[in-house]
């Protein structure tokens, strides 16, 4: 379940939860390998890596240093409690 527009897993395909993603739904590292040998979906992939890594660092939270359970995805990302 993959949010095309942000290159980000999401909690689900349905509306409502096609825009929520959490820290631990990004791996980077598996992203780069399946760009690299997947049948399909590789520049998908590909602008995952990317679209990861800038989230870990977007998912901490300033006045903590730890990261959110879970935040909506857009053009800004937003903490949800």
């Amino acid at each position: 379940m993959f949010n095309q527009d942000e290159k980000q897993v999401v909690q689900g395909p349905e509306s409502g939860t096609n825009t929520y993603t959490d820290a631990s739904y990004h791996t980077p590292t598996f992203y780069q390998v399946w760009a690299e040998k997947a049948n399909q979906s590789n520049a998908l992939f590909a602008d995952m890596v990317n679209a990861s890594r800038t989230y870990f660092q977007a998912s901490v939270s300033e006045e903590w240093g730890n990261q959110v359970s879970a935040r909506r995805c857009g053009s800004e990302c937003h903490y949800t409690t």
